[in-house]
């Protein structure tokens, strides 16, 4: 953003005092200084951690750093690996961003207090880019998985549940146990103060049905001001 305010301030002058200007070898000058305000920063970048780094980690590590176990991992990437949205693309350079390392990124996002410019530097690969997994693995989610995973119960599992819950707890016609739990977020542009909890921090709430088991089910809302 400053380097745009900063051109455009150089370009104002020149405009403004255009006068001054009446032989254009008398802009050269000032031509190096838009050139290298116009140059992408180059800083060096963390490369390696999840061709070398991750293979090595442990299952207790993995599930430390990502928030799941490999298993589950490899079966998200399987459900979408031939989603249009992840297909593996080149991001201007010569290494291609593969689904497996998209899937990563955005766990990371999700999972951590990590700024996306450290998110960039762990994974060795540009900011853009991980904003670009973000939306990517976001919008196939929705669009591929959200029907598969999110479903409403069966009669005949709604039954079982109500089997299994009067069994362990001796209460008739119970589906589910509900409960909710704050996200922490960024205060949002626009009101800002409707995401303000009764905790005194900005977060969107998120609402779980656990079954019998202590398992979390595929009936999972999410509740944003708008709704709550």
């Amino acid at each position: 953003m400053e380097v745009g305010v900063a051109i455009i301030a150089a370009l104002t002058v020149i405009d403004d005092e255009d006068d001054q200007y009446e032989d254009p070898m008398d802009i050269i000058p000032i031509l190096p200084l838009l050139t290298n305000l116009m140059e992408p920063e180059l800083r060096p970048k963390i490369y390696g951690y999840v061709e070398e780094i991750i293979p090595q980690y442990d299952e207790e590590s993995f599930r430390r750093m990502f928030r799941m176990s490999r298993a589950t991992f490899d079966r998200i990437c399987t459900y979408l690996r031939d989603c249009p949205e992840l297909q593996p693309t080149q991001t201007g350079g010569s290494d291609v961003v593969t689904v497996e390392k998209q899937v990563l990124i955005t766990l990371w996002y999700v999972g951590s207090l990590d700024t996306i410019r450290k998110i960039a530097d762990r994974f060795g690969v540009s900011e853009s880019t991980v904003i670009m997994c973000r939306e990517r693995v976001t919008a196939a989610i929705l669009n591929n998985l959200k029907q598969k995973i999110i479903s409403w119960p069966t009669q005949h599992e709604m039954q079982d549940e109500v089997n299994a819950f009067q069994q362990r707890n001796g209460f008739p016609g119970i589906v589910g146990a509900v409960d909710g739990t704050h996200i922490r977020i960024k205060a949002p542009s626009s009101h800002p103060q409707s995401y303000v909890n009764r905790k005194g921090f900005h977060s969107i709430q998120v609402q779980a049905v656990c079954r019998h088991n202590m398992f979390f089910s595929p009936h999972l809302r999410w509740i944003s001001w708008k709704r709550s």
